[in-house]
């Protein structure tokens, strides 16, 4: 519900008038919670404003309900109600919303809470030094500091512009009807300050950034999201979205979704199926990347029409149509086929006899909840499509910035956001009564330390570690070393004892995650994700982790996917080809088998074969490598004339690249792809027990 200015004002005078006659005698406290309880109902949980534009009138009902909480500091029962309401104004006023409420409680062990004292006069005197550590480690929080520092100095520059102009003129003013005129307009246009410096070239960017951030926000509460303020137990205040499962699914069955199953060709397939007048729930789910739109990958899922069918779109997993020519032909490469909206012209869909029914599932309150942390630049708002991936799991999620980042406040650090994810674990747990073992503290890269120490806190829970390091200290050690050669240290022993002694001096202050030190007593399941290609968290960081998990006989599951650091799971698809072939057919694992091009043909060729003298046969083709010095050097050998051909790995991780190897070869009979990002983790909540899937 969108609040109006001329509402707000209208609170202002009910407050402002009660105020005035509460420390009278003939004051009635009916009169004030009356008033107090209007107010409470109309500014309800979710209701919005325009806080840059009504910041004002925001700013004097704060003022007023002030007022009457110093007028009725004797009644407990209406303070404790204009708090609530002073609270839900002051959320007006900084985000725009209102939001549900929670304060975390203090769980702290004796140890901990004897440590406390000397570790917050440690963290006072070194706070200098730790702030400079801590915005290399938390680079998004630094971003966050840059960002803000730099609106500040833009309004500073109007306010003092629009200040020299008052000044002059005021000094040109020459009745007091000229002196209100210049107030008037000067408080006018210091009112759009914020609005103005958002407006400067120099912001832009960040303004766009902080929209789209909004309008996530604001599709997250459409699909039965709660906004969610999170005070954790030193008082920090937090942003944070829950999403239910039950609400994502109550929102697709208002726009009429059925769910059953359809016969595509031979093969039957699980399908949800949306009729296209339903256009505000298309329109939520193309925004929130649960589908591919634009050319951008979605969660996974496709969202199609049929020539026999075109009333209706159907929901399904992308791997469901294995012949793919409006992709193929298009040569768009994304890793999502079926644009949003497309006509699979290939295909005519059935119905099976079972029909298809209103969408219901077998939640019961057992389904899993999942608490979701980004990384060390990012922020919850942009895992909106891995949200959405989990919801279609069945699964709630409570997604979560910690301090410093996002809309939540304070500075970074690793006892602060250690209270972070307690806090959001205390609010599901509150809000779902559920076991532990139906809870996952899901993570990605840097947030994967905060997860394991609540894992560890909580040992029943599952544990999600995305890309994630197994020490950070080790990590710490390793750019030590490195900075030092750059400066110019490059005698191995010199070098070895300055990393060390630098690193025992930042061991005190710099955060620390142990991460693979937290897994020993887990008792839940714990899945591990690996981007072959990462560079910053190896396949190191992973097998140390491992390593303990095998040890103690932990429930681990590995993923491993294509790509760099920060690749995303949901779009993590590995070809799996079909080569029609003078010999037959190859379905090989790709990392097994070179690539070669022999005219107008396709040829994979098993490298364990390629190590004998006589190499692989293919029909009439013979393929040898004569040095195994030269891995892609290969010869072809057909009709006794024999030549080089040049092999190439197979790329798993470029789907341009791989689609313009087997455009137009008379071998290609089609391909699919494996989802192995989604297979991996609907297996590992699969055998958590937290899934109930709606699909």
């Amino acid at each position: 519900m969108m609040i109006t200015n001329a509402e707000i004002t209208k609170l202002v005078g009910q407050f402002g008038s009660i105020a005035k006659h509460a420390s009278g005698k003939n004051f009635k406290p009916d009169m004030a919670q009356t008033a107090i309880q209007s107010a409470l109902d109309y500014l309800s949980l979710h209701a919005t404003c325009d806080h840059i534009q009504d910041k004002q009138s925001l700013e004097n009902l704060k003022n007023s309900i002030e007022i009457l909480q110093n007028a009725l500091k004797n009644n407990p029962d209406l303070k404790a109600r204009l708090n609530d309401l002073s609270s839900r104004v002051n959320q007006l006023l900084k985000y725009g919303i209102i939001k549900e409420r929670f304060v975390a409680v203090e769980t702290a062990t004796i140890w901990e809470t004897v440590q406390k004292p000397p570790k917050q006069l440690f963290q006072f005197l070194t706070q200098s030094i730790a702030d400079s550590i801590n915005k290399m480690v938390y680079a998004g929080w630094a971003k966050k500091v840059k960002d803000e520092n730099l609106k500040t100095a833009i309004e500073n520059e109007l306010t003092k512009k629009y200040q020299d102009w008052g000044q002059k003129a005021h000094a040109q003013a020459k009745t007091a009807d000229q002196h209100r005129q210049i107030n008037a307009a000067l408080a006018i246009e210091m009112g759009f300050v914020p609005e103005a410096a958002k407006a400067d070239p120099r912001m832009e960017k960040i303004s766009a950034i902080d929209k789209k951030g909004e309008e996530t926000r604001a599709q997250l509460v459409a699909i039965g999201g709660t906004r969610v303020e999170l005070e954790a137990a030193d008082g920090v205040k937090l942003d944070a979205t829950y999403l239910s499962a039950g609400k994502f699914l109550t929102t697709l069955q208002r726009a009429g979704a059925q769910s059953g199953n359809v016969r595509l060709g031979n093969e039957t397939a699980p399908a949800i199926i949306i009729p296209k007048h339903s256009a505000s729930a298309l329109k939520l789910l193309r925004e929130l990347n649960l589908v591919t739109s634009s050319g951008k990958p979605g969660a996974g899922y496709c969202l199609i029409s049929f020539p026999n069918d075109t009333e209706n779109f159907y929901l399904m997993p992308d791997k469901t149509l294995d012949d793919r020519p409006e992709w193929f032909n298009n040569n768009q490469g994304n890793f999502n086929w079926y644009q949003d909206g497309t006509i699979a012209s290939n295909y005519n869909i059935y119905w099976t006899d079972d029909g298809f029914k209103q969408m219901t599932t077998n939640l019961n309150d057992q389904n899993g909840a999942a608490i979701l942390t980004s990384g060390n630049m990012g922020v919850y708002e942009m895992h909106k499509g891995e949200a959405m991936a989990l919801l279609m799991q069945g699964m709630d999620v409570m997604m979560l910035n910690v301090r410093g980042y996002g809309q939540s406040e304070g500075k970074p650090s690793q006892d602060g956001s250690y209270l972070d994810i307690e806090a959001a674990y205390q609010y599901v747990k509150d809000k779902r009564q559920i076991d532990d073992s139906k809870i996952v503290a899901w993570s990605m890269c840097l947030s994967g330390g905060i997860a394991a120490h609540l894992v560890e806190k909580h040992p029943k829970m599952n544990l999600f570690l995305n890309q994630t390091y197994a020490d950070l200290a080790s990590m710490l050690k390793e750019n030590i070393s490195l900075k030092l050669q750059e400066s110019g240290v490059e005698h191995p022993f010199v070098k070895s004892v300055l990393t060390d002694i630098i690193f025992f001096a930042l061991s005190f202050i710099a955060p620390n995650y142990h991460v693979k030190d937290r897994l020993k007593n887990v008792k839940g399941h714990v899945c591990t994700v690996q981007a072959l290609s990462d560079t910053l968290m190896g396949q190191k960081e992973t097998a140390a982790m491992a390593k303990i998990m095998k040890e103690k006989g932990i429930n681990h599951h590995r993923i491993e996917i294509p790509g760099e650091h920060c690749s995303n799971w949901t779009q993590a698809l590995v070809p799996e080809i079909s080569i029609q072939t003078t010999s037959g057919i190859i379905h090989p694992q790709m990392q097994d088998y070179l690539i070669v091009f022999d005219g107008d043909q396709s040829f994979y060729l098993p490298k364990e074969g390629l190590k004998s003298e006589k190499g692989v046969k293919i029909g009439s083709r013979q393929f040898t490598r004569p040095d195994p010095k030269f891995p892609h050097q290969i010869h072809v050998k057909k009709d006794n004339i024999s030549s080089p051909i040049k092999a190439r790995e197979v790329e798993v991780t470029d789907s341009r690249d791989f689609i313009s190897h087997l455009k137009g070869s008379k071998g290609y009979q089609g391909f699919k792809f494996k989802s192995i990002g989604h297979e991996g983790v609907n297996g590992f909540l699969s055998a958590a027990n937290l899934s109930r899937p709606l699909l």
